[in-house]
């Protein structure tokens, strides 16, 4: 991510402008032009990492605590935001992993109601039909008798029930329509859930390895085991919440389609 490359970068100048500073050291400051690239490169350090708090000792003109103690705060500084970037990235796949799954259960809900729907119009439609027939086998009857009303209020019966039949088959198709979309969001809703759940699954593990690697290389600055460790807890509390928040929802949707 940018956030890790511009992390990188930031700790490769840190770590020219300590190698430098060996250098100068390594050459003696005897000189006011070497004291003075020796006071600028530590100005540059400062800058660039405002935290690391670089001061130079006025009786032996050098950085206070050593160059050495000054890599190892930059290496504890670098899997600090080296783990804050990757907790981002966590949380971003692990919040579109919950997504995902929600809208495959809302579609999984729909479907599910549409084809109760289906058996019921066909349902319908089958009554309708052997309504139909019955009163054709009437009206038949009563051919002999074309002078009697109810012949020809079964001509009305059966205009109705052609009417209901052909809305019940429109209403038919239209939902089978409606199936043949949801089964198709259903089928890549779960290719998406399975590629959210591996991406999540390999953050997790990636955090958990870099966590162990982070508070094990952080030891030499006291805030920083902390800091990970805090990051660390966030990352465990969000997995929580998500979850929680994802059977919230799924919840929700299974009494919205019941």
């Amino acid at each position: 991510s940018q956030t890790e490359k511009q992390t990188m970068a930031t700790t490769s100048l840190a770590v020219q402008y300590l190698d430098r500073l060996d250098e100068l050291e390594a050459q003696g400051l005897d000189t006011a032009e070497a004291q003075k690239e020796y006071n600028l490169v530590v100005d540059k350090l400062n800058t660039i990492l405002p935290d690391i708090n670089a001061n130079i000792d006025e009786q032996t003109g050098l950085v206070e605590g050593g160059t050495a103690a000054l890599r190892e705060y930059v290496d504890a500084w670098k899997d600090k935001a080296l783990m804050e970037a990757m907790q981002k990235k966590y949380n971003d796949e692990l919040s579109a992993w919950a997504d995902a799954q929600i809208e495959v259960a809302g579609n999984q809900q729909k479907l599910n109601k549409e084809l109760a729907k289906q058996d019921q119009l066909r349902q319908n439609i089958a009554d309708a039909n052997k309504k139909y027939n019955e009163l054709i086998t009437e009206q038949i009857n009563l051919q002999g008798s074309v002078e009697n009303p109810r012949y020809w209020e079964i001509d009305q019966e059966l205009n109705a029930l052609l009417n209901e039949q052909y809305s019940y088959n429109a209403e038919l198709s239209k939902s089978e329509r409606e199936v043949k979309n949801l089964n198709k969001a259903i089928a890549e809703g779960e290719g998406t859930l399975a590629e959210y759940e591996g991406q999540v699954l390999e953050a997790q593990e990636l955090m958990d390895s870099f966590s162990s690697s982070a508070e094990d290389n952080a030891q030499a600055l006291s805030p920083l085991p902390d800091l990970v460790d805090s990051v660390a807890t966030e990352v465990a509390a969000l997995t929580e919440e998500y979850r929680l928040v994802y059977e919230e929802a799924y919840k929700s949707i299974s009494g919205q389609y019941q």
